[in-house]
C-alpha cells in the first residue's frame, strides 16, 4: 500500500472528528436562538454563532469527498486513474471556496443569490450521483467493489439531503426573527421559531446518527454477503 495512504485515511477521519464535534455546538446555540424569553439582541447573536460552528460540518461535509474517493482508489475498491482523483479534488475543493465564500458575503443578497442557486444545484446533483453510485453498486452494477462503501455513499446522499432540508427550516427560522425584530407580530415569530427548531432537531439528531454510522461503515468496512 502507498506511503501516502495511511495520510489520506487520518485526513478522511479527521473530518468525521470535527463534523460530529461541530455539529454538537450548532445544535446547543441553535436551541438558545430559539428561546423566546432572550432578547433579539441575544437571540442574533447566539444565531450568528450556530451560523458560525456550522462552517466546520459544512466544511467537512465537503473535504470528505475527495479523501474518501482518494482512499476508495487507492484501496482498490473503486477502479479510477490519478487524472479522476485530481479533477475529484479539483471540483471538491472549489465547491468548498464557493461555500466559505457565501458564508462570508452573508447580507449582500442581491448578487449573492444565483450563487447560493449554484450551490444548491451543486447538492442537489451530490445527491443524485452518490445514490445512483450506491444503488448501482449494491445491484451488482459497479463502480464500487464493495457493499459497504456503497451503503457509505448512500448514507452520505440522505446526509446531504437532510442538509438541503435543514436550509428550507432555516429559512422559516429567519423569517419568525425578522417578525420578532420588527416587531410585527411578535406571537406568530416565535411560533414559526419554535416550530422550525423543534422540526430541524429532529432532522439534525438523525444526521448525527448517519454521519456517525458512515464513520462506523468506514473502520469496520464490514463484509456483507
Amino acid at each position: 500500500m502507498a506511503d501516502w495512504y495511511p495520510l489520506f485515511r487520518y485526513a478522511h477521519l479527521l473530518a468525521f472528528v470535527y463534523w460530529l464535534g461541530a455539529d454538537l455546538g450548532v445544535f446547543y446555540a441553535a436551541r438558545y436562538a430559539a428561546r423566546g424569553a432572550l432578547s433579539p439582541a441575544e437571540r442574533h447573536r447566539f444565531l450568528r454563532l450556530a451560523l458560525l460552528l456550522d462552517m466546520g460540518p459544512r466544511t467537512a461535509l465537503i473535504l470528505v469527498v475527495p479523501t474518501g474517493f482518494t482512499l476508495a482508489v487507492g484501496g482498490g475498491w473503486l477502479p479510477a486513474d490519478m487524472g479522476l482523483v485530481g479533477f475529484v479534488w479539483a471540483a471538491s475543493l472549489a465547491w468548498l471556496a464557493l461555500t466559505w465564500w457565501l458564508h462570508l458575503a452573508e447580507g449582500n443578497s442581491a448578487w449573492v443569490e444565483p450563487w447560493r442557486l449554484i450551490d444548491l444545484g451543486i447538492r442537489f446533483a451530490v445527491i443524485a450521483f452518490f445514490a445512483a453510485g450506491g444503488l448501482a453498486a449494491l445491484a451488482g452494477l459497479g463502480p464500487l467493489h464493495s457493499r459497504w462503501l456503497a451503503l457509505k455513499a448512500l448514507l452520505y446522499a440522505a446526509v446531504v439531503g437532510i442538509g438541503v432540508l435543514l436550509r428550507v427550516l432555516l429559512a422559516d427560522w429567519l423569517r419568525g426573527m425578522r417578525l420578532v425584530d420588527s416587531g410585527e407580530d411578535v406571537g406568530l415569530g416565535n411560533r414559526l421559531i419554535e416550530v422550525a427548531a423543534r422540526r430541524a432537531e429532529r432532522w439534525a439528531l438523525l444526521l448525527w446518527l448517519l454521519v456517525a454510522g458512515i464513520a462506523l461503515l468506514g473502520v469496520v468496512q464490514p463484509s456483507f454477503r
